[in-house]
Parts: C-alpha cells; sequence; structure tokens
C-alpha cells in the first residue's frame, strides 16, 4: 500500500528558508515576503506588500537596476556584495542578491537575498 505525502504549503517551505525572498513585479511591488525578509527589511511583510520595494532598500540602490535586468532579459541576474543600510536595517548590511523572472509567471520576479558574513566582507 502506498503512503500518502503530505507536501506543505509554499509560503512554509519558503518560511522555513534563513535567505531572505521576496516576489516582486517590474513595477517593484512586493507580492510575496517570506519571514526571513521581515527580519533582514526590519518590515513587517504587511508593510512590505503595501509600499513595495522602494520603501525598504536605499534610494539609488543597484537592486532597482537588477529587477529592471530581470524582466528585460526575463533571465537570472546576480548581484554581490550589495549594501542595503538604511535607518531600519542598520550599518553594514551586505547582501548578494539572486534574482530571476518566475517561470509561469514572466510578470513576476524572485529576489533572494544572502546576508555576507564578516569574513566574506573582509576578501
Amino acid at each position: 500500500m502506498l503512503e500518502t505525502v503530505t507536501v506543505p504549503d509554499l509560503s512554509q517551505v519558503l518560511d522555513s528558508l534563513p535567505q531572505a525572498v521576496l516576489v516582486v513585479t517590474e513595477g517593484r511591488e512586493i507580492r510575496y515576503a517570506n519571514m526571513a525578509a521581515e527580519s533582514v527589511f526590519q518590515s513587517s511583510s504587511a508593510y512590505m506588500l503595501k509600499h513595495g520595494v522602494d520603501k525598504i532598500l536605499p534610494v539609488a540602490s543597484p537592486i532597482f537596476g537588477v529587477i529592471e535586468q530581470v524582466f528585460s532579459k526575463q533571465s537570472p541576474v546576480n548581484e554581490y556584495q550589495v549594501d542595503i543600510s538604511t535607518p531600519r536595517t542598520g550599518n553594514n548590511a551586505i547582501v548578494d542578491v539572486y534574482a530571476a523572472p518566475l517561470a509561469d509567471e514572466p510578470e513576476l520576479a524572485t529576489l533572494v537575498f544572502r546576508a555576507r558574513g564578516m569574513a566574506d566582507r573582509i576578501e
């Protein structure tokens, strides 16, 4: 007899990741933010969904260019050692950003933020 396997809700899977995950539109609206994103950006999911990327990142952030590239090329884009420091996040908030369009929904892209440790920053 085959055992039935229950597949968890995908938001539960994403919330279990230590990396911040955002799903964004080309207009920089946030459609999803996992629990790690709340911690990294020191903002609730509700705040991020209401205000978008422009309110959680520094004004001249290179992440805006990453978002534009993902949508214009419809292919993955990575950016390394990005400073996302704001009064909310504090100083020295350095991350690597991995961005890609969603396969079946080209109007959405996923951004994954990996915090860089002190040893990474010394390189």
